[in-house]
């Protein structure tokens, strides 16, 4: 759906072009070009949409902490809300745009551009809304029009961020593939893990549980439930370290006969972690047969989460410090 206001905008544009065409008058639009957002801890929420039909929203918990892609259970990636962040903060005016060209740029970002709308803490309607063009010929600053609550100006501008060479508009995208945080375990706190259990599916000798008691003590059972009495409890308690921040590489993007052949395949490893909330997690790991020399892939594998019908890829290079076998745990033998 196209951005309708511009429409008007664009007579309002004509009919102050034909009344004052000196730059001069652009003078009195400055308040209209104060797009930046000096506190940015007040963001509750912000929602993406363009000319396409296409929109996302990321709202912030309500522990300040955390942002979710609103309507989905998923986090939203932290880099990417940060850059997002950094742009509503540091954004500046790089220039006026000449009158003569105004009705060319509204008629442009009328056909295709982004708008962002920005929620403090409790607003029902954006506090500011960006409308987001295509870059300069120079790719040296952005065209965007603002609006402030229910004011819109009747004036675009070039902006841009100190120090960036490029369009604003590639940071503001919709697709929730991309915005979606990578997290598979993230435990920043290992102290609030109940326990793990790693089980290797083609070698129960090697699966092991480990958990943790008060006090800071650890427990160590093999794939039987058996209780292991003799075991290096350093090596066991710097194991849950490893759960603090383990992500997937990529949504893999494959027909439905494709995902079903790897699930219904035997899984090499599965991971269960319950931490003290009682929240549970359990992550099934295949191999990925490799094109080249040898049998499996060395760079990636597959994954799955909690039985969904989603497939992910996982570089060994993070999550190989995952596959301990139990006998890693165990008295080395002289």
């Amino acid at each position: 759906m196209k951005l309708h206001l511009f429409y008007s905008l664009s007579i309002l544009a004509l009919l102050f072009v034909g009344c004052n065409s000196s730059s001069d008058a652009l003078s009195e639009w400055k308040e209209q070009s104060n797009f930046a957002i000096k506190d940015t801890a007040a963001i509750m929420k912000f929602k993406i949409s363009d000319t396409e039909n296409n929109a996302i929203t990321i709202t912030r918990e309500e522990d300040n902490k955390n942002w979710k892609i609103e309507g989905t259970p998923y986090l939203a990636q932290v880099n990417n809300v940060k850059l997002i962040m950094e742009t509503f903060y540091r954004l500046r005016v790089k220039r006026d745009v000449p009158t003569k060209n105004i009705p060319q740029v509204l008629s442009a970002l009328s056909s295709r551009s982004k708008k962002v709308e920005i929620f403090n803490k409790g607003d029902k309607k954006p506090f500011k809304t960006w409308f987001i063009g295509g870059a300069t010929m120079d790719h040296e600053g952005t065209f965007m029009l603002l609006q402030t609550g229910s004011e819109k100006s009747p004036v675009p501008f070039v902006m841009y961020k100190p120090g960036v060479y490029a369009s604003m508009d590639v940071r503001f995208f919709t697709s929730w593939i991309d915005w979606r945080a990578s997290y598979v375990f993230r435990h920043p706190d290992t102290r609030n893990i109940d326990y793990i259990e790693v089980n290797f599916n083609q070698d129960s000798t090697s699966s092991y549980k480990i958990s943790k008691g008060k006090n800071t003590t650890v427990a160590l059972f093999d794939g039987k439930n058996n209780t292991i009495r003799n075991f290096d409890s350093i090596q066991v308690k710097h194991y849950f370290s490893h759960y603090k921040k383990i992500h997937y590489n990529k949504l893999v993007q494959k027909p439905q006969d494709y995902i079903d052949s790897v699930f219904n395949s035997p899984s090499f490893y599965t991971i269960k972690l319950k931490d003290n909330s009682g929240k549970f997690n359990e992550v099934e790991i295949w191999k990925i047969k490799s094109s080249g020399l040898s049998d499996w892939d060395p760079e990636y594998g597959y994954i799955r989460m909690n039985g969904e019908n989603e497939l992910f890829r996982i570089q060994y290079y993070s999550w190989d410090i995952l596959f301990k076998p139990l006998s890693y745990f165990l008295p080395k033998k002289s």
